[in-house]
């Protein structure tokens, strides 16, 4: 089990299926009633999804002193009793798999994870393995297997998630190239991300930005739990949500179709805000509207990439448009296939 996926999937469907079925009913006549139902659903399942994921994350410290505290930059996953892990370092492009030996079949369970790991590896290299045993800090010893595996092994992990970010791609209205660029270079697949900010999981969802939007748009101000957005499922949801009311809702009135992607991977990244203030020194909307129809596609690029205040966001505009450009190309290859 992933630390990323220690709240049940089945939670996870079901949140994610209360933001499905807004969709229908935000035209409907019956929306507030059917709303006050999904709100209460909702609040059930966030309730004992984060009291799920509380009592796992304390099960897990008892085993292991030595946690990964860096949740950016690695996954964790957890045997079912919790003896081994194998942690994903997404800096150092490695595998880690961790046995505790502290029983006769320890060697041999260590072993098959390793195996299994090797069967999922494209291409990996078995001099790319090594197998050390260590001394942890509370005197366990720790049977220990780096693998590094090829640059195919972390492309492929965008492959895990398509089927949930392309169903979240047509209930959202968002292109599937779009949103896969977005994880890309939010957390590289790493469903356990959170960052500094804080932002969790696959899309990075900060809680006072885009979880505070869809929760305003579509749950009637229904607070979406942090722990919630760690579930692979309901993060492409909420991400993909907020994307929908970036592109539809507050630059729906911006005419070209490309012009407003590209405002909108820069909100994404620096808020609405940040972007109408960059091109109009207000933070009107309307304004940026005005603004982003009176300008060519080109030029909003060259604003964005070369002259927009934040260094983060003109590197984050220029590397989404060439992942999306990637995934665009790869989508449509594999749905030419037979």
């Amino acid at each position: 089990m992933t630390i990323s996926r220690l709240i049940n999937k089945n939670v996870g469907l079901k949140l994610s299926a209360l933001l499905i079925a807004l969709v229908p009913l935000l035209s409907n006549a019956s929306y507030q009633d059917a709303q006050a139902t999904i709100k209460e659903q909702f609040q059930t399942q966030s309730t004992a999804n984060q009291r799920h994921y509380q009592q796992q994350v304390a099960k897990s410290k008892a085993h292991w002193a030595d946690t990964k505290t860096d949740k950016l930059r690695y996954a964790t996953y957890y045997s079912a009793d919790l003896q081994t892990r194998t942690t994903e370092d997404y800096q150092s492009k490695t595998l880690v798999i961790e046995t505790i030996d502290d029983s006769s079949t320890a060697k041999q369970a260590h072993q098959s994870q390793v195996q299994r790991q090797i069967d999922d590896i494209v291409e990996v290299q078995q001099s790319n393995t090594v197998t050390t045993e260590v001394v942890s800090r509370k005197g366990e010893r720790i049977l220990t297997t780096r693998i590094t595996p090829q640059k195919q092994y972390w492309d492929n992990k965008a492959l895990v998630y398509l089927d949930d970010i392309k169903m979240a791609a047509k209930q959202w209205q968002v292109p599937p190239s779009l949103i896969l660029a977005i994880i890309y270079n939010e957390s590289r697949f790493n469903p356990n991300a959170v960052s500094k900010a804080p932002a969790y999981g696959l899309m990075q969802i900060m809680e006072k930005s885009a979880a505070a939007d869809v929760s305003n748009f579509f749950l009637d101000g229904q607070k979406i739990p942090n722990e919630s957005l760690m579930n692979p499922i309901l993060n492409i949801q909420v991400g993909s949500a907020y994307l929908h009311i970036l592109t539809e809702k507050y630059l729906k009135d911006i005419e070209s179709e490309h012009s407003r992607l590209l405002i909108s991977i820069a909100a994404y990244n620096a808020g609405i805000g940040a972007v109408a203030k960059h091109f109009t020194k207000t933070t009107s909307i309307e304004r940026l509207r005005d603004a982003v129809n009176r300008t060519e596609f080109k030029q909003l690029y060259q604003s964005l990439t070369k002259q927009f205040p934040y260094s983060e966001t003109r590197h984050y505009v220029s590397a989404v448009v060439d992942k999306e450009h990637e995934y665009k190309k790869l989508l449509e290859s594999t749905s030419n296939q037979p």
